[in-house]
């Protein structure tokens, strides 16, 4: 009689795990179709991440301006800048039509998210002071045009990344 308890147990186990398996194997294909799919819309939000916290607030933090003599007002500046140019591209990105196939979007998106990195080679010759850098307007368009693309990339890679998996397909 113990001899049946126990193989009952170990059957019933023994489906469980099948269960459990099938279930996450299941969840995993669904997953990675779902990845697949939107593959460059995740990679350039990670991408946008990577080339603003490679370039804000460090690179930004080691330039200056002439009509601020405070390091701290300095850094202030430069954060209120971004922050609000940040926003405003956030708001432009989620105000367009995005309507129709979202694939026909993809040179744009590319143009934009890889272009991005000509605002780290600003940055950089900036902050190693290159004598054609050392204009006010320059450093501070420069970081106002970063952070309004930073907003307007993540944003519109946020909208455009669920209309990519069709409904149901989860």
């Amino acid at each position: 009689m113990p001899e049946d308890r126990a193989s009952v147990k170990a059957s019933t186990m023994e489906e469980g795990r099948k269960g459990c398996c099938s279930r996450f194997t299941l969840l995993w294909s669904s997953s990675k179709a779902i990845i697949d799919k939107t593959f460059w819309m995740l990679f350039h939000i990670g991408f946008s991440l990577f080339v603003t916290f490679i370039t804000f607030p460090g690179v930004t933090g080691t330039t200056s301006l002439s009509f601020i003599d405070s390091r701290a007002w300095f850094d202030l500046f430069m954060v209120t800048t971004f922050n609000v140019f940040d926003t405003i591209g956030r708001y432009l990105g989620g105000t367009h039509d995005f309507s129709g196939d979202p694939h026909t979007k993809y040179p744009f998106i590319h143009a934009v998210g890889f272009g991005r990195m000509i605002f780290v080679v600003f940055g950089i010759l900036i902050m190693v002071q290159v004598s054609i850098f050392p204009e006010d307007w320059i450093i501070i368009t420069n970081q106002a045009l970063f952070a309004l693309t930073n907003g307007y990339m993540q944003t519109v890679c946020f909208i455009i990344a669920p209309m990519l998996v069709e409904a149901g397909a989860d």
